[in-house]
């Protein structure tokens, strides 16, 4: 038996952000390297008009600054996430294209531009 998967789906639609998976995949390789030596990795993701930018933490190591392009046109959002979590679900994809769902708080959805066969939920951080 599954668990009810349906509880965690968003019940409101968020804003929604097209962009390239292997650019986006790249980027949080990149700031991936800041944050896997801390006890809490996690990478903020500011989706603003066109653009992605990340942002890792302060650590011992050092920050990362990264943006790449986007199709986006709603208000900026900030959000944390843990960068190994969407890193998982990236790599498990195939499409060139991407969409993410994203509301905030609550959690953000990745899926295939030109189809709905697989939704990928990804929990945003607390601060």
């Amino acid at each position: 038996m599954f668990p009810n998967y349906m509880q965690v789906l968003p019940k409101t639609e968020g804003n929604e952000v097209a962009m390239n998976r292997i650019d986006f995949l790249g980027a949080l390789d990149r700031i991936s390297v800041f944050t896997s030596i801390t006890d809490s990795p996690c990478v903020v993701l500011t989706f603003s008009h066109n653009g992605l930018t990340l942002n890792s933490g302060d650590t011992e190591a050092g920050s990362a600054h990264d943006e790449i392009p986007v199709k986006y046109d709603g208000n900026e959002i900030a959000i944390r996430f843990n960068p190994a979590y969407i890193r998982d679900v990236l790599t498990a994809m195939d499409e060139d294209e991407i969409v993410m769902k994203i509301a905030g708080v609550g959690p953000s959805v990745i899926r295939k531009s030109e189809s709905d066969d697989y939704t990928y939920v990804v929990m945003p951080l607390r601060v």
